[in-house]
């Protein structure tokens, strides 16, 4: 596979990275340009970002921008739609979504595909 489309485990080989999926702090650590899919850069994520070729795949960054669009459906014919008369249950409702992302326990001690992104969005 040519380097330009290596990602993730592939492309970071034997490299140390600073942020870890399953860090518990993680989606704090990412932002993401809804127009295009790709991670906003920062000192902080700049080497996870380059070892593991997070923004080098135009695949990868489709995917991030098709996620977001889900969660932008989330709240607009979920949340907004079902509860946007009561910003109280609408912000419950909101948390419970985020929570159950977040919860290994349905997927097998795994997190879904691009679940930060997801979480990501409907936290901004």
């Amino acid at each position: 596979m040519p380097d330009k489309e290596q990602h993730c485990d592939t492309k970071k080989d034997k490299f140390e990275i600073d942020i870890y999926p399953l860090q518990t702090d993680c989606q704090d650590h990412f932002s993401y340009n809804p127009t295009d899919g790709k991670i906003i850069v920062t000192e902080k994520n700049k080497l996870t970002i380059e070892r593991l070729g997070l923004n080098s795949n135009r695949y990868i960054n489709q995917l991030r921008k098709k996620t977001i669009e889900q969660a932008n459906d989330i709240i607009q014919n979920v949340l907004m739609n079902n509860y946007g008369h009561s910003p109280s249950i609408l912000h419950a409702n909101r948390i419970k979504i985020i929570n159950d992302l977040n919860d290994t326990t349905k997927t097998g001690g795994k997190l879904d595909p691009f679940v930060f992104v997801k979480i990501w969005r409907l936290n901004n």
